[in-house]
């Protein structure tokens, strides 16, 4: 009998290490009891548990890099202010001046505009944005002591480059109130688009 009986406790002791060498059984301890693994059980028998976050991180661009995301460009462009901009197409410069950012938006049936010293810049028109530090004689044309970036919105052979010439260290406060008013009329626009879309359906629909 005591000879079963050893026999039937080390065919189960087999069988227990053998179940908790298995992902199943220490998965199942985790879920119902957490604190099981303060022992340090698992470490001694899993090897193959997942201790890291596999996912991507976000970009992050300090001054230079390339950005392909329309929000991101959006989010750079809408508090531009003052610039100074090139028009280049194949590498020369057709048009330059001084100009304001007076608004900034995506529409695929929309233009952007740089007209009587103001740029409308639809986001559409542009496959993607670069960053640079500027040159130095694009620093010397700045007109301020600490010269930002170069910003080139690019759209096949054709660059619309942007040299800021806005400080947002010298009056914030103008700056934060003249983009929330930027911001502010363009949802104006947008949500008076669509209530006219939304009557012309209406009637279509009556019709």
């Amino acid at each position: 009998m005591l000879l079963i009986k050893s026999t039937v406790y080390y065919l189960s002791a087999i069988i227990l290490f053998r179940l908790v060498k298995s992902n199943v059984f220490l998965d199942s301890i985790h879920s119902f009891c957490p604190p099981f693994t303060v022992f340090g059980f698992d470490s001694l028998f899993k090897t193959d548990y997942p201790m890291t976050d596999t996912r991507p991180c976000a970009p992050c661009i300090v001054d230079a890099g390339t950005l392909v995301s329309k929000r991101d460009i959006y989010r750079l462009l809408a508090d531009l202010g003052r610039v100074r901009y090139f028009d280049i197409i194949d590498g020369c410069v057709r048009k330059q001046g001084e100009g304001y950012v007076m608004e900034v938006f995506q529409d695929p049936t929309a233009a952007t505009l740089v007209v009587n010293r103001s740029l409308y810049l639809n986001i559409d028109s542009f496959d993607y944005l670069c960053l640079r530090d500027p040159s130095p004689s694009e620093a010397a044309g700045s007109g301020t002591d600490q010269p930002g970036v170069v910003i080139d919105l690019v759209q096949d052979s054709r660059i619309l480059r942007l040299v800021p010439l806005s400080d947002p260290l010298s009056d914030p406060v103008q700056l934060l109130e003249d983009t929330q008013a930027l911001r502010a009329a363009a949802v104006d626009v947008l949500a008076a688009g669509w209530d006219a879309e939304e009557e012309d359906s209406s009637s279509d629909s009556l019709g």
